[in-house]
């Protein structure tokens, strides 16, 4: 819950991506709340289609591959710990 603001803010909500340093604008578009909402902004008030609003479907979904992907390296990398304490645990004493 503390995050929400902040990423209500870096989303380009309460000003535009344009008006905050570059280096705060790059790092907005690593929360996909900022893709999401300038896809929710050209399809429900400029009326987009597909193609217009390419730019920020791309991003929310290299941003799914990528977070997918990080996810399921931490999760194998999980199992393997978790396999490897229960060998540990199974062995002689």
């Amino acid at each position: 819950m503390p995050t929400s603001v902040p990423l209500v803010f870096l989303a380009g909500f309460a000003w535009p991506l344009s008006a905050m340093p570059g280096w705060l604008a790059a790092l907005a578009w690593l929360s996909p709340a900022t893709a999401a909402m300038h896809l929710f902004i050209r399809f429900n008030q400029m009326g987009a289609s597909l193609a217009e609003a390419w730019g920020p479907l791309a991003a929310i979904l290299a941003l799914a591959a990528l977070y997918g992907a990080a996810w399921l390296w931490r999760a194998r990398a999980l199992e393997q710990e978790q396999e490897l304490a229960r060998a540990e645990g199974a062995g002689p004493a």
